[in-house]
């Protein structure tokens, strides 16, 4: 899992620099974690070697840290939760006490062993509409392994303003007709890249471009190959 972290650019927050508005850091913070022995078959948790755990929740089988990506970019800070159950999601009331308790006072990335269930996921967006902030959802799997370092994932850029503008002055076409690639895309959610995202992918032989959306492709789209735009 800390790939992930390295791979968007963020860093875990030490106990004495979280500076979230409205959260006290806990007297127990950077919590010492109770990892299982070693032996053949005992795989520790996702999260083993990310340090500055602040309290546990849930008869402590959730971590509760806080991020925020790295100098220059801007210091604003987020919660990240982590299930250690691999078998297990969150339950719909677990769901609404971590969004009451931290989700009012920032956003929060929310990582558990299995996908969540229909009513979790509805509860989850009604406190987005109600506290404002966004909550990003992972599995564990999806983010045990480094998904950029596999040979048949070309590398991914995101390109800023300027670049987009050229790149439709190049192609004579605008951004919303590129190839689109969907938010549920693995690589797009792996970085939460946001709809109208547009990504810069070098292959081998050619540099293609992408645009982040969520809508679903249909007719010709669905065919095009990475050099057509």
């Amino acid at each position: 899992m800390e790939f992930w972290l390295h791979a968007k650019g963020l860093q875990v927050v030490q106990p004495e620099h979280v500076t979230i508005p409205g959260f006290v850091v806990p007297p127990s913070a950077n919590v010492e974690r109770k990892d299982p022995p070693p032996g053949f078959g005992v795989m520790l948790p996702v999260d083993a070697n990310i340090p500055h755990i602040l309290c546990r929740l849930f008869k402590d089988t959730i971590s509760v840290r806080v991020i925020q990506y790295a100098p220059p970019a801007e210091p604003k800070q987020s919660f990240l939760f982590v299930r250690d159950n691999l078998s297990a999601t969150l339950a719909k009331q677990d769901v609404v006490e971590l969004c009451d308790d931290f989700l009012k006072l920032a956003p929060c990335t929310i990582v558990a062993g299995l996908k969540m269930s229909i009513a979790s996921a509805q509860a989850i967006r009604d406190a987005t509409l109600k506290y404002k902030h966004s909550v990003e959802l992972h599995t564990i799997d999806e983010l045990r392994f480094d998904k950029m370092i596999q040979s048949k994932v070309p590398p991914h850029r995101v390109l800023n303003q300027d670049e987009i503008v050229q790149v439709e002055t190049a192609k004579k076409c605008k951004r919303t007709d590129f190839p689109r690639m969907h938010t549920w895309d693995p690589i797009a959610k792996y970085y939460n890249y946001r709809p109208g995202t547009v990504l810069e992918i070098s292959g081998k032989c050619d540099v293609s471009y992408r645009i982040v959306t969520t809508r679903t492709m249909t007719g010709p789209q669905q065919t095009q190959s990475t050099s057509s735009a």
